[in-house]
């Protein structure tokens, strides 16, 4: 694994942006491919099999890409694990004790109020975008023909075509986020196999939120949020706890959209 962090320069006025990093020694760039238009990370190191989830998610946290060149289901495996660290709820806070005026006995300071609207909806939108900064580090390389030099790598070619526009030889090799790839990848599927949604798919796209079913555990990607075109897929996901498995057998499934501009 090689860990030698490099930056991503601003790409010029009207050019595709780059990414860079180092491999083997020497400097490398690539296009670099965001239907979100997010920027590309600042650090890259190169990450594979030997990797372990726990390092991955410290990096993660810490903005720095995870450029794959291992096996790709293990990579989807650790996109996995990362989202189950980023989703683990957090460990409540112990009540302070404070020293009473009497000697030898103690005090239970008062906890702080739970936050409310909208300063509770503030935090659920810096921590689902947290989330997607986070999952969006695990990066895949692509030839210029859109295919994907990795061991057990899926034929991406028609849904990168769909979402990137055919694949021309000049534009080289380039990375995207395996998170990226998977909801192309989804949609794709969505209009080969989706019958009665198919019509749908014509002009709409499908949101890669994740299995849904069965809530206990969950395997099956049967929910689905169909999005217009003018909208872009910021984040989405499956939403997990306790009172979800217990209200259906299905999970509820979300969506974080923005306007597209222009």
């Amino acid at each position: 694994m090689t860990t030698t962090p490099t930056t991503s320069s601003p790409a010029a006025a009207g050019a595709a942006p780059l990414i860079h990093w180092t491999e083997g020694g020497e400097a490398r760039s690539a296009r670099w491919r965001s239907e979100r238009g997010a920027n590309p990370p600042k650090k890259v190191v190169i990450a594979d099999d030997s990797m372990a989830a726990d390092t991955a998610y410290r990096l993660a946290c810490e903005g720095t890409g995870l450029l794959w060149r291992g096996d790709f289901q293990n990579a989807r495996l650790l996109l996995q694990a990362l989202a189950r660290r980023v989703d683990k709820p957090a460990k409540p806070k112990r009540e302070k004790r404070v020293k009473d005026h009497k000697p030898g006995e103690a005090v239970v300071a008062p906890a702080a109020p739970a936050p409310v609207f909208p300063e509770a909806f503030h935090l659920h939108r810096q921590a689902q975008a947290q989330r997607a900064r986070v999952l969006g580090m695990v990066l895949i390389p692509f030839d210029a023909d859109y295919s994907i030099p990795l061991r057990r790598a899926p034929d991406a070619k028609k849904a990168c075509s769909e979402a990137w526009g055919t694949a021309k030889e000049g534009n080289g090799s380039s990375v995207a986020s395996l998170r990226e790839l998977m909801g192309f990848i989804s949609s794709h599927e969505w209009r080969r196999k989706g019958g009665c949604l198919t019509d749908f798919a014509q002009d709409h796209d499908f949101a890669a939120t994740g299995p849904s079913f069965h809530a206990r555990r969950p395997v099956g990607r049967l929910d689905r949020i169909v999005v217009s075109r003018d909208l872009r897929v910021e984040d989405a996901g499956t939403h997990h706890s306790l009172r979800a498995r217990i209200a259906s057998d299905h999970l509820p499934v979300w969506a974080k959209l923005s306007l597209r501009s222009g």
